[in-house]
């Protein structure tokens, strides 16, 4: 038989035991909630860093093939070089400019895209044609930059037949 005072020790027994119990349950819940976000940290600077890599391969390569077609363009047509030159020149500017931002308008992406296709024009002249049609409710979707630069470059590397003309949209 348990008097008054022995029931108060037990239910102090259990009140502790429960606040301890949960405790244990907060600390556990917090450190897997911080390893999870760390995870998370790790994960996006990974895809960063490969963002990054593709931009780095990207550009350069895009570069090269512009300024040989350019090269070529000075004797035969001394106008379209300078104005290839002009193009190629707002794209890399374009390109600096938004290398440190993790996204922008979808549209400001389109305008890369148009340029690129520009300075591919250059190079392909009359075999190439391409188009690009975009609905306006999503010109302001937030995208990474030069996130659609490999499919341009890919586009134009596999659309181009051997010899003929290529429409690519």
């Amino acid at each position: 038989v348990m008097d008054g005072n022995g029931l108060e020790k037990l239910w102090q027994l259990e009140i502790f035991i429960a606040i301890v119990a949960s405790t244990g349950l907060l600390l556990g819940a917090g450190a897997e909630a911080r390893k999870r976000e760390e995870e998370l940290k790790a994960r996006t600077a990974a895809l960063a860093a490969e963002l990054e890599r593709i931009k780095a391969q990207i550009n350069p390569h895009l570069v090269f093939n512009c300024l040989n077609s350019i090269q070529a363009l000075t004797a035969s047509d001394p106008q379209a070089a300078r104005d290839g030159l002009a193009v190629l020149g707002g794209f890399l500017r374009s390109s600096l400019d938004l290398a440190g931002r993790a996204a922008i308008p979808l549209s400001q992406e389109l305008e890369l895209v148009e340029a690129t296709m520009a300075l591919h024009k250059l190079r392909f002249e009359d075999d190439l044609d391409w188009e690009c049609r975009v609905e306006d409710r999503v010109a302001d979707f937030s995208v990474p930059p030069v996130i659609l630069q490999p499919l341009v470059e890919n586009a134009v590397k596999h659309g181009m037949p051997e010899q003929g003309r290529a429409r690519i949209t």
